[in-house]
């Protein structure tokens, strides 16, 4: 699967429609670790439900779980998919996290399915971005 995914090119993934509108609404997170750089896991958030997607490996979403690991029908999830786009174009959330957040983050959405922390924290950051671009209107 890894192969699989690896192989395929922007052109390729911008040509399924349902991975192309995943990536383009910037729904995937990429943690940095203070101290520690990159995560090894991101995270996409969606109305409902969060995910955790290791890149070109994993995803916590149901598809995956039934169709590629129980039944082996596909190879890989549309958001494992979209988060290799997301990454090729820049379509992606930064948020930098300390490792008792990040953990916290992936602990809720594998028990529960949606991050309450995660849904906090990108809500600060956003309203954050929104006030200090006030201030320099004035």
């Amino acid at each position: 699967m890894t192969k699989y995914v690896a192989s395929l090119d922007i052109d390729e993934l911008k040509s399924i429609p349902e991975v192309y509108s995943l990536a383009a609404l910037k729904r995937f997170i990429k943690p940095l670790l203070a101290g520690l750089g990159e995560a090894p896991a991101w995270f996409y958030v969606s109305p409902r439900r969060d995910h955790v997607v290791v890149p070109r490996y994993f995803c916590t979403c149901k598809d995956y779980t039934i169709r590629v690991m129980a039944r082996r029908h596909n190879l890989s999830c549309k958001h494992v998919l979209a988060q290799k786009l997301a990454e090729l174009t820049g379509s992606y959330r930064t948020l930098f996290l300390d490792i008792d957040e990040y953990i916290s983050i992936v602990l809720e959405i594998t028990r529960m399915g949606i991050s309450p922390t995660l849904r906090r924290l990108l809500y600060k950051q956003r309203t954050r971005h929104k006030g200090s671009s006030r201030n320099r209107r004035r």
